[in-house]
C-alpha cells in the first residue's frame, strides 16, 4: 500500500508540473505525459477545460493536444481540441478534430 502511495504522490507531482509548465509559458513534452494513469490524464484534460472556460484557449489546446497525441482513440479529447480550436477561430482544424470525436 505504501508503493501505491508514493507512485501516487509522483504521478500527483508530475501532473502539477504539467500544470504549472503550462501556466507558465504553454510548453510541455510528449514526454512530460507519458506513462500518466488514466486519472491522472483525466485531472490533466480537466485542466485544459478549466483553461476553455476562462478563455485560455491556446493553453487548453495545448493539453488537449498532448492528450490527443497520448492517447488517440479518446474521442473526448478530439471533441475538446475541436471545441477549442473553433474558439482560435481554426475553423479548419476543428474541422478535422471534430471528425474524429465518433471513434468511441
Amino acid at each position: 500500500m505504501a508503493h501505491a502511495n508514493y507512485l501516487s504522490l509522483l504521478a500527483r507531482k508530475q501532473v502539477e508540473s504539467i500544470v504549472r509548465k503550462v501556466r507558465a509559458d504553454g510548453a510541455i513534452s510528449p514526454l512530460d505525459i507519458m506513462e500518466l494513469s488514466e486519472r491522472d490524464l483525466d485531472l490533466i484534460y480537466s485542466m485544459g477545460h478549466t483553461f476553455y472556460e476562462t478563455g485560455q484557449y491556446e493553453k487548453a489546446k495545448v493539453l488537449f493536444t498532448k492528450l490527443v497525441l497520448t492517447n488517440p482513440f479518446v474521442a473526448s479529447y478530439w471533441k475538446a481540441l475541436g471545441s477549442v480550436s473553433s474558439m482560435l477561430k481554426e475553423s479548419h482544424d476543428s474541422l478535422i478534430y471534430y471528425s474524429y470525436r465518433d471513434w468511441e
